[in-house]
């Protein structure tokens, strides 16, 4: 009895021993700098949406995975998500806050593909002057997408109606790309 309460305990221990080896994933980072500026014109009777595209190569995601020493990225990549992005008046345009705009979506797809893509942040409500904005995250995986090739990444941005009285340039900052990685 005791050498089977022994055993069993030791099984259990070396079970846990062994589980409580797994390494958490690597996270690595890539910083999507500063995107823009995204002017919009003046159009006090004009609603509508602007689009702004900018990509993101793959060469460039490899460049930050080989300065983090990984070797072997694409099988041991096990999630890419985004953080951090916001919107902020760029002051080329004169402007001093986002009064005019309604709000902004950010999606992201491969080089070549059709439609929108995946929608990866939008803007809560934009109070007034506010001139930054901290998107809302979808927590969308993109993993698949980068691992696809290079990445477009379109900001819509919506003005307010019946339209914009004042111009306004907008950037898209502080984005990462948050890639963990299977050690």
């Amino acid at each position: 009895m005791k050498k089977t309460l022994l055993s069993t305990l030791f099984a259990a221990v070396l079970i846990l021993g062994i589980s409580s080896c797994a390494k958490d994933p690597l996270v690595v980072p890539y910083d999507l700098g500063v995107k823009g500026p995204m002017c919009i014109p003046a159009s006090p009777s004009v609603y509508g949406l602007s689009s702004y595209e900018y990509t993101v190569t793959k060469t460039q995601i490899e460049a930050a995975l080989a300065t983090a020493k990984i070797t072997d990225p694409w099988s041991r990549l096990e999630e890419v998500k985004v953080e951090g992005l916001k919107i902020e008046v760029d002051a080329s345009s004169g402007a001093t806050n986002l009064n005019d705009i309604e709000g902004a979506q950010v999606y992201a797809k491969n080089v070549g593909t059709t439609g929108k893509g995946t929608q990866i942040a939008y803007s809560p409500t934009i109070t007034s002057g506010s001139a930054v904005v901290e998107l809302l995250l979808n927590g969308e995986d993109i993993k698949e997408l980068v691992k696809a090739g290079d990445i477009v990444i379109t900001v819509d941005a919506t003005t307010k109606a019946p339209g914009n009285a004042n111009a306004v340039c907008l950037n898209l900052t502080s984005g990462k790309l948050a890639m963990k990685i299977k050690q």
